[in-house]
């Protein structure tokens, strides 16, 4: 079952955990017989200096766009909410389970809850980042991804420069250090 197009060529959008993106065009694939809509994408990158060489285009099925994690940049309200989630007590994931199995729920809030599943998830990997001896890469890397991709979001809701959020954000977060669940 087709959905019908929710964004336009030309929008503006966040997709998942790649982030700001542009909707370059919206193409029908025949595949297996059916012709489907596919979202055309193209990441945003925010470049200081020299552009790097254009990623590869994203192709998601228009279909299932939202449930993958489609959805319009974060409005100031959102931003305002998420500010409250980093400055609350609440990891909102278990810090007991294995990552695998915690990185899943997180990339799933991300996709069905927007950028407040967003929120919550560096909410928790602040938090994960805190109370670890040391680092594993594969959490360094998602925390990084996931941080940035919140604060340019904020920083364009916000109406911030990307330092000025940076430091809104930390601002935000750190109590979450002082706290001990």
């Amino acid at each position: 079952m087709e959905s019908n197009t929710r964004f336009e060529i030309g929008s503006t959008v966040i997709y998942s955990t790649h982030g700001k993106c542009l909707i370059k065009d919206i193409e029908t694939k025949t595949i297996n017989g059916q012709n489907l809509q596919f979202y055309k994408l193209e990441i945003q990158k925010h470049t200081i200096g020299k552009p790097k060489k254009a990623d590869t285009a994203i192709f998601l099925p228009v279909a299932q766009a939202e449930k993958q994690g489609l959805r319009a940049p974060m409005t100031e309200q959102i931003a305002q909410e998420i500010l409250q989630i980093l400055e609350n007590e609440e990891y909102y994931f278990p810090l007991n389970e294995p990552w695998p199995t915690v990185l899943q729920k997180m990339e799933t809030a991300i996709c069905t809850e927007g950028a407040i599943g967003l929120a919550k998830s560096y909410s928790f990997l602040f938090v994960l980042n805190k109370k670890q001896v040391t680092s594993r890469a594969e959490v360094t890397k998602f925390d990084e991804t996931i941080k940035k991709i919140l604060v340019r979001e904020l920083a364009d809701a916000l109406a911030k420069t990307v330092r000025e959020t940076e430091e809104l954000v930390e601002k935000s977060i750190r109590k979450k250090s002082l706290m001990d669940h």
